[in-house]
């Protein structure tokens, strides 16, 4: 494989571009999977319960923010706003206060009437004023914004950004007013619209920080050129398997970048690595081979070890997180190969170079970490060891609709004005199964209870109930207040309808993304849980079945991840979907650091040095190029964190704040461990 690879390097580059040049034209125009629909289409629930849920998509809020109260001209305007959605053939139902009814009357067949009256001024303000004092969905509380809910025409053909420029035109009528609108088809085409972009971008900054990081260390244009070329192919080619095996891109899947940046460019650091003694050498094959050998059977365990973190995620039963493992595991190992083409080419033409001052820093640096006192390591380990277990008692989970959404971009702000003044957007529908004893006034006590509890019901069919219908059906909505809340709430109005003798089921988008979400979080971190496993027995297998190598191998990558999430507890932390998948990344990245200086110990000792010889060329050797993929590592990721989305954002901070407290304890801890268990 290694005289292969040496022999046919230019032909493998070109093949390389090929590949990379039919990969921009299979991403030309590419078709990003939200992830809402695609977790309701695998869900286990009633076929029935799972159509009315995704039938949820097509409900958008729409509301006029006025600056003054509402008056008879700005509802005159607003009423014809009313009847000009109505005309459209995109749109199917408009609900708003301007066809609003109320039940006048006792008789036996309700008669309806309009709750505004618009008549005429005087009219108006009777009506308003009723209106005010009796409260409405429609109207929030300071009487200064109307709320239009608007039922979108699923099998209109409509251009979704022209639809919801039209929407925004057809609102913004009214002088000095805000427009907001949300909904799961508003989120989707916001997020799949900035999804590309934010692809695009992030990876061009990450690019510039990556190569600035990288010609500090090696002085060397062509070498940072390389690099980043490797990492470019390697996102391409990854993202149209993607696009040609499943028909598009699951959003989760925003984060590979990332990953294979990660990969690439730490393995490129480790293999040209190199001693003084190797560059003396004339023979080119010689070098290359001598480095793979020594470097790239670390660089193939660490590549395994990443790809076992996500390969776990093939065992879930819900189709965007079985991708994304599939998908991510290929990329691995893509940019592996991808890797030592390129590496090839850089040993051929001698395309290195070391920066002799950033080394002395480094090495400067590593000696004043590893020669602390031992009260001081003590007082680190103490520390490690008090966030771990803060980290342990404080895991939760739990799942926000805006988990995925940062708190400064303008989807959250329309989320948020909603939850502020309508009392959210999260639909959940409740249904009343009917028999002969069930009565309606038994389902007005449920109504009751459901608004003492915050609940917004935009329909109940209790009202025009006939003695023949089976059920009963109540839409409603609620705030974001995550799955745990949520839950809660249910247990609550299940016991609720046991005391009245009401049998209850639930469905609606809001309901089935809890317990969906819930459910995938807790997949990710078995999958995590057993990944960590597996690593460790791998250890214990390629050592001999020593089984101290499995304490040696999982110690160095469980407390930085265990010490982290303890960190960010202190900041009210907890798992959810968008950053679960984070913590898989990490271990990725962690294992990279830990299995690098752990082989390199073997090695050492395979050519019969002394323990302390081995641990010391550790130290001065691989750790310097630890420390120097993890501050490229750390400049990578810095754009990310001004991403919209929160998980790439999250895998930003907590993968840099992971990395800091892995090199921490591959410096200090790992080589007394090392010598503590030879």
């Amino acid at each position: 494989m290694i005289s292969f690879i040496w022999k046919y390097r230019f032909s493998l580059i070109f093949l390389l571009f090929i590949f990379f040049c039919l990969s921009l034209s299979v991403l030309k125009n590419p078709k990003i999977y939200f992830d809402t629909e695609r977790i309701l289409e695998m869900s286990s629930e009633e076929k029935d319960v799972i159509d009315e849920s995704i039938d949820d998509k097509n409900l958008l809020l729409a509301s006029i923010r006025l600056k003054k109260e509402i008056n008879y001209k700005s509802a005159l305007i607003a009423d014809s706003v009313h009847k000009n959605l109505l005309s459209k053939q995109s749109i199917r139902s408009v609900s708003s206060l301007f066809n609003e009814k109320k039940i006048i009357g006792s008789n036996f067949i309700p008669i309806l009437s309009k709750r505004l009256k618009l008549n005429s001024e005087e009219s108006f303000k009777k009506s308003f004023d009723r209106i005010k004092n009796q409260g409405s969905n429609f109207v929030s509380k300071d009487l200064k914004s109307l709320l239009f809910v608007i039922n979108k025409n699923e099998n209109a053909d409509t251009n979704l950004t022209l639809f919801f420029d039209g929407l925004k035109s057809d609102l913004s009528k009214i002088n000095d007013s805000e427009v907001y609108i949300t909904g799961q088809s508003k989120s989707e085409h916001y997020m799949q619209d900035s999804v590309t972009k934010e692809i695009k971008f992030m990876t061009l900054f990450s690019s510039i920080f990556c190569a600035i990081v990288l010609w500090f260390f090696v002085r060397n244009i062509m070498f940072v050129i390389i690099n980043l070329v490797c990492v470019i192919f390697s996102i391409s080619i990854t993202f149209s398997i993607s696009q040609l095996l499943y028909g598009g891109i699951e959003l989760v899947m925003i984060l590979m970048p990332a990953i294979i940046f990660i990969v690439c460019i730490s393995d490129f650091l480790h293999l040209t690595n190199f001693n003084k003694d190797d560059l003396k050498k004339t023979d080119k094959f010689q070098l290359f081979q001598n480095q793979v050998k020594k470097i790239g059977i670390p660089v193939f365990l660490t590549s395994i070890t990443t790809a076992i973190g996500f390969l776990s995620f093939i065992f879930s039963d819900v189709m965007p997180l079985t991708r994304f493992g599939i998908i991510t595991c290929i990329g691995i190992f893509i940019s592996l190969f991808s890797i030592l083409i390129f590496y090839s080419v850089v040993v051929d033409k001698k395309i290195y170079g070391i920066n002799e001052k950033a080394n002395k820093t480094i090495n400067n640096f590593i000696e004043k970490v590893t020669n602390i006192k031992k009260i001081e390591s003590i007082f680190l380990l103490s520390i490690f060891i008090f966030f771990s277990i803060f980290g342990i008692l404080n895991l939760r989970i739990d799942n926000y609709i805006t988990d995925e959404i940062n708190k400064n971009s303008k989807l959250y702000e329309e989320i948020k004005f909603f939850d502020d003044n309508f009392g959210g957007i999260k639909p959940i529908t409740f249904n009343i199964s009917r028999d002969s004893s069930l009565s309606n006034d038994k389902i007005v006590e449920l109504e009751k209870f459901l608004k003492k509890n915050e609940v917004v019901i935009d329909f109940s069919s209790a009202s025009i109930l006939s003695p023949s219908d089976v059920s009963s059906t109540i839409k409603s909505r609620i705030k974001d207040i995550g799955s745990r809340n949520t839950n809660l709430l249910i247990e609550k109005t299940s016991q609720y309808c046991e005391d009245l003798d009401l049998n209850i089921s639930y469905s609606g988008v809001g309901f089935l993304f809890d317990n969906l979400s819930n459910k995938m979080t807790k997949e990710v971190l078995i999958g995590l849980v057993l990944a960590i496993i597996l690593v460790g027995l791998l250890f214990v297998i390629i050592n001999n079945y020593k089984i101290k190598f499995f304490i040696i191998a999982l110690v160095p990558n469980i407390i930085p991840i265990v010490s982290t999430i303890g960190i960010f507890s202190v900041f009210s932390f907890y798992f959810c979907l968008s950053n679960a998948f984070i913590f898989a990344i990490v271990f990725g990245l962690i294992v990279d650091d830990s299995i690098h200086i752990i082989s390199s110990y073997r090695s050492c000792i395979k050519r019969n040095l002394s323990i302390d010889n081995s641990v010391n060329y550790v130290t001065q050797i691989t750790s310097r190029a630890v420390i120097k993929t993890t501050i490229v590592i750390i400049f990578t990721l810095i754009p990310l964190l001004f991403s919209e989305f929160k998980s790439v954002s999250q895998l930003a901070s907590i993968s840099i704040v992971a990395a800091i407290v892995a090199v921490i304890f591959d410096l200090i801890f790992l080589p007394k461990m090392l010598r503590f268990f030879s």
